[in-house]
This record gives structure tokens, sequence and C-alpha cells, in this order.
């Protein structure tokens, strides 16, 4: 359509780590991800659709409206968004005694939600 943008991309990350401890010696994962982004010249505006791997599937998304005001020459901007952060794999399974930092194969992926309003 006249005025919309429509850009898809594909990410691949590998992540892989050695240790020397006789119980884990090595790990590697595998994060594919999709994302979509669209934008309208209509709305002025954008949103955002993330497709993460780790362990599950993971959607975040972004939505960033603008509303132009011509007789003042002003816009109202506003987002609203999520995000998605998986443990490395430092901090699931490397030890470092001597700074006191020991792996935790328990952590949880980090999530949240964020705003920006006008």
């Amino acid at each position: 359509m006249p005025g919309q943008v429509l850009t898809l991309r594909a990410e691949h990350q590998r992540d892989e780590i050695s240790t020397p401890s006789a119980a884990i010696t090595d790990r590697r994962r595998d994060d594919p991800a999709a994302v979509e982004l669209w934008r309208t010249a209509l709305q002025r505006g954008q949103r955002s659709l993330r497709q993460l791997r780790h362990l599950r599937q993971q959607t975040t998304f972004r939505i960033a409206p603008a509303l132009l005001i011509p007789e003042t020459e002003s816009k109202l901007k506003g987002s609203v968004g999520t995000g998605f952060k998986a443990p490395t794999l430092a901090e699931l399974f490397q030890n470092f005694p001597s700074f006191n930092f020991f792996g935790n194969p328990n952590l949880k992926p980090e999530t949240s939600i964020g705003y920006l309003s006008p």
C-alpha cells in the first residue's frame, strides 16, 4: 500500500563456552530470531514484533504512534514495548571464585515492559 513499509529480518546467534570443570565441559546455545517492522505514513508511527527462542518462544513488541497537528506544527508521540534477555552462558555455567562469582544454571530470563507517554 502507498505510504507503508514492511521490513522482515531473520537473525541467528550462537554462543559457545568451554570450562575447565569436569562436570561441565562445553555448552552451546543457538538463538534464532525473526523481526517484523511495519511503518505507515497514515499514522506516522511504527510497530515491531520480534520472535526469540530461549528454551521457549518469546515474543517482544514495540508500538510507537505519532499524531501530527498541522495547525500548531507539533507532533505528539508515545510508545510502549517489551523486552527479553536470556542469561549468558557465563552467567549460567562459568565460575570465577577469585571474584566471588559462581554460575547459576537455574537463572531465568529477564523480561520488561516500558512506555513513554506524550
